[in-house]
């Protein structure tokens, strides 16, 4: 099995240096080892915003969660330009998982005004459930409708 994920690895780096191998050894579910080779590119300086965003899911999917944030917070930074939308909803999760409802509603706000999901169920409920969470009910229960409509 080494010498395959070796050559597939050889591969695919002709290709896409990063993303490509990266994505392979994350979805694979081997997730410290994706977190190892994120370090071998973030000091080789390689695509440092996918890097620090596979970083940052993998740790959390480890349950490393200050990390976690750490990463992705960085991936965001790295390109403030062009929003990085996957590391903003991932980075959401997070606080919504730590209960911090502010900052979580703050991203999944931001997701939806810059992508397509608003028109997806998923993010009006995060939305639905950080208001209700701060308190927000009225705005709270039109974003739970919101998403009613849209399922």
């Amino acid at each position: 099995m080494p010498e395959t994920i070796a050559h597939l690895k050889k591969l695919i780096l002709k290709e896409q240096p990063t993303d490509t191998f990266l994505g392979y050894v994350y979805k694979q579910g081997k997730y410290q080892e994706a977190i190892d080779k994120c370090m071998e590119e973030v000091r080789a300086g390689i695509n440092l915003e996918k890097t620090f965003l596979i970083m940052g899911k993998s740790c959390q999917k480890l349950g490393r969660i200050k990390e976690a944030m750490d990463s992705l917070i960085k991936s965001i930074n790295l390109n403030k330009e062009n929003a990085n939308y996957e590391a903003q909803y991932s980075l959401a999760n997070l606080y919504n998982k730590t209960k911090q409802y502010a900052k979580a509603y703050r991203l999944y706000r931001e997701v939806d005004q810059g992508t397509n999901l608003s028109k997806t169920p998923v993010i009006h409920s995060q939305l639905s459930y950080c208001l209700y969470q701060m308190r927000r009910y009225n705005r709270a229960e039109c974003e739970a409708s919101t998403a009613l409509y849209y399922d």
